[in-house]
């Protein structure tokens, strides 16, 4: 009964809703909720891996990995000057008995202009190629039903009721940051905020779920902040905003945390980093806590959190894990001076 559950829900979802990806650490994954955001960090590229695993009690995988890439092209080196983004990204999220299946690469590109040392506008776009596909053969229909039982040699009809398929994607954003690059060395009263908004799916690509129907996918709004503030020399708060609206779909997630530096960095050559950790939660408005640790050591970020429902699906599972590790070149480009 449960995977009959699990593939009417499937099913509705992907036909009405046309939903895309999670991720409860979406500031980690910033070029998937904004293109705007290419190459706007204090450093010369960024490499970024994310991995989700939702629903860990339940007896089929819901997965997502995320993957992506970053540089930037005529920047310098006291961000005086306007400067081009260009990235790469890869996502793949497999889920159910059906192994629903979404694949998408793309590239990113933005042009960033720093208006002075504190202000800084930047604008991108994004276009992508997807595939969306799912196997049947584990699926159980009630056509399958003889009686008193449900049996999986009787043919179900519904061998083409989904069918692999391909398109392409385009979406665009623009960000604007007020603060000094804030990934060398944190000083007392530095505050940075970040705001942006994006719009994913402009051109509604078609999901040819069926040989029959079709259905168009959404477009995908986001609008975000995130603040950031120190109230002495080790020690800071930082604070997200992210509300997104798809279809009939509202999600808001929001973030708090508390971070301390436990490794100073070399405050006249700044060719080290300050080393710091996080602790805070995550705030879904579907029902959800993801209380969160960060670690900011060197080049590298790590994230990682735990998803803890609050709503009646915590009687099923229970709960989402979720990791991310980022490296960011901040002494030099890896391609040499530019």
């Amino acid at each position: 009964m449960l995977r009959i559950l699990v593939c009417c829900f499937c099913l509705n979802f992907v036909q009405v809703f046309s939903q895309d990806f999670h991720f409860t650490q979406y500031n980690r994954v910033g070029i998937l909720v904004n293109p705007a955001i290419t190459g706007v960090f204090g450093g010369w590229e960024r490499f970024c891996v994310s991995h989700r695993n939702q629903w860990l009690g339940a007896n089929t995988q819901f997965t997502t990995s995320a993957a992506s890439a970053e540089m930037t092209v005529g920047k310098g080196y006291r961000n005086e000057k306007s400067y081009l983004g260009f990235g790469f990204m890869f996502v793949n999220d497999v889920g159910g008995d059906a192994n629903f299946g979404l694949r998408n690469g793309g590239i990113t590109i933005s042009g960033v202009i720093p208006v002075n040392r504190l202000h800084t506008f930047s604008a991108g776009l994004q276009t992508s190629f997807g595939n969306r596909v799912a196997d049947l053969t584990n699926l159980t229909f009630l056509s399958q039903w003889n009686g008193s039982a449900f049996d999986p040699t009787i043919l179900s009809g519904e061998d083409e009721a989904l069918v692999s398929f391909s398109y392409l994607d385009a979406g665009l954003g623009f960000h604007y940051r007020y603060g000094k690059e804030q990934t060398k060395v944190i000083r007392e009263r530095d505050f940075s905020i970040e705001a942006g908004a994006s719009v994913s799916h402009i051109n509604r690509p078609r999901l040819r779920y069926s040989n029959i129907t079709s259905d168009r996918l959404y477009m995908k709004f986001n609008v975000y902040t995130n603040v950031f503030f120190t109230f002495s020399e080790v020690a800071g708060m930082e604070f997200n905003l992210l509300q997104t609206k798809q279809g009939k779909q509202y999600e808001t997630v929001g973030g708090i945390f508390l971070k301390t530096r436990f490794k100073a960095a070399a405050h006249v050559t700044r060719k080290v980093q300050d080393s710091y950790i996080g602790f805070g939660t995550y705030v879904q408005s579907s029902g959800v806590l993801a209380p969160a640790v960060t670690i900011d050591w060197g080049g590298f970020k790590l994230g990682l959190s735990y998803d803890l429902s609050v709503s009646k699906i915590r009687q099923a599972y229970t709960g989402s894990a979720e990791i991310s590790l980022s490296y960011t070149t901040t002494k030099e480009s890896i391609f040499g001076r530019r």
